[in-house]
């Protein structure tokens, strides 16, 4: 078996496959093996499955396939002296199962992912500018941050080159908070202003690319954090040397994480930092291989990537760890990872095997933090506060909520067909609700579980 398929079958089942070639199940002699499984699991559960051997300590194999898939042999087994075997397999999809001793089938069982009840609603419809005059055109507004229903993001008007950063009160019109207008510059849409988040004293905290400064592409741009409060505009402090200092997350407590570059070009370098509050001076953490490879929970954890290729995270206690990938995906610790985001209390890496989490609650002071595997090979694409998992692709995503249930998001609108990059942004609330761009009509919606 090629690797590429033993990844694509882990992901739905756990563990590589012994043998293949079954496209159905054959029918069940009188004298059959019996499987028994649950019917409904949460996502990425590690499943019981036990059953039966017509004799004790028959050798049996247990099959299993996904829905769009053939069956495979993954568990190569011996029942016990009672003839009762057991194992535990990762349901990443709706499975299908079987057991199979001598030349003899057990019925097949079905693996169901949990499922929820969801509503979708708008936030809000009408943007506060007039429309792009041209079919061309596309206007939208993104929601990349929430809090206690208030909601915050960027607006695009397409024929102007404008993005606005807005905030929506729970019951109020969107407010605009500043305004960007790139001419002549190379920028993202919307990714060159992203709110990063929105803190308990209402304070909107932002990533700006500086629309004065017209470097020769995105890498080169100049970057600051900025934060509005009571309606005023404030810069995150920094030093006079720093090219770029960008905030990505903000705990709890008002803490901020990001990283901070010096130089240009090709002597250009990246560092992760932490500022202790909106108002405080930054402390340099450790410089790291590419902008972006940092991030914070809630709990003020903060985590990146170091040049040597290592994961390390500063605590809440202030004590530093490196961050352990092999007791959740195998091989050194030295994966080739992003991070993407976090919750309140952990930290996720995604690496091209599985979505890992890192909790940081009960650590060995100075040791290192092992990860666990909690999603497949599926691209991550945001995690919430309570742990739900924004999943697959940029055009098909799909919720993982707190409670294991897997939803299909509606469709979600993207800007450029050929640039992913340049797709609006989601966030998701502490309650679980993801907010969305609307292929229909480019305006906020709320998906809303139960």
């Amino acid at each position: 078996m090629t690797r590429a398929r033993r990844i694509l079958l882990a992901a739905a089942v756990g563990a590589g496959s012994l043998a293949a070639g079954w496209t159905a199940a054959p029918a069940t002699a009188a004298t059959a093996p019996t499987l028994t499984a649950p019917s409904t699991v949460a996502y990425y559960t590690n499943v019981a499955i036990s059953g039966t051997t017509p004799k004790p300590n028959q050798h049996v194999l247990v099959y299993l396939k996904t829905a769009a898939g053939s069956y495979h042999a993954v568990r190569d087994l011996h029942s016990d002296a009672s003839r009762h075997f057991a194992t535990k397999i990762r349901a990443g999809a709706q499975l299908f199962a079987f057991a199979r001793a001598g030349s003899v089938n057990s019925a097949v069982r079905t693996i169901r992912i949990r499922t929820a009840s969801c509503t979708t609603s708008r936030v809000f419809a009408a943007l506060p500018f007039p429309a792009s005059p041209r079919p061309e055109d596309y206007d939208f507004a993104e929601a990349t941050a929430t809090y206690n229903g208030a909601v915050a993001g960027s607006m695009y008007q397409s024929h102007t080159s404008t993005l606005r950063v807005y905030e929506r009160l729970k019951g109020h019109n969107p407010t605009i908070l500043g305004t960007y207008r790139y001419l002549n510059t190379p920028f993202a849409v919307p990714g060159s202003t992203h709110v990063v988040a929105i803190t308990k004293a209402n304070a909107v905290v932002a990533a700006i690319q500086d629309p004065r400064y017209h470097p020769k592409d995105l890498v080169d741009a100049l970057v600051r954090g900025e934060y509005w409060l009571k309606g005023r505009s404030h810069l995150l402090r920094h030093s006079t040397s720093w090219t770029s200092w960008v905030p990505v997350a903000v705990s709890d407590t008002g803490q901020v994480a990001g990283w901070v570059s010096t130089g240009h070009g090709s002597s250009r370098k990246y560092y992760a930092a932490l500022w202790p509050s909106l108002t405080a001076k930054p402390k340099v953490l450790g410089q790291i291989s590419t902008e972006g490879q940092v991030i914070g929970d809630g709990a003020g954890d903060v985590a990146w990537q170091s040049t040597n290729g290592y994961g390390y995270v500063r605590t809440r206690d202030g004590v530093a760890h490196r961050l352990s990938f092999a007791a959740a995906v195998g091989g050194d610790d030295a994966w080739e990872f992003t991070w993407l985001a976090a919750s309140k209390t952990a930290i996720y890496a995604h690496t091209q095997t599985a979505t890992v989490a890192f909790r940081f609650g009960n650590t060995t002071p100075g040791g290192p933090v092992a990860g666990v595997a909690v999603a497949g090979s599926p691209d991550l694409l945001q995690v919430g506060p309570d742990g739900s998992l924004l999943l697959g692709d940029l055009w098909h995503p799909y919720l993982i909520t707190a409670a294991g249930a897997r939803v299909s998001l509606p469709a979600t609108y993207h800007t450029l067909e050929d640039q992913p990059a340049e797709t609006p942004g989601w966030s998701i609330s502490s309650a679980g609700s993801v907010t969305y761009t609307a292929a229909t009509d480019k305006r906020v919606h709320v998906l809303t579980c139960r």
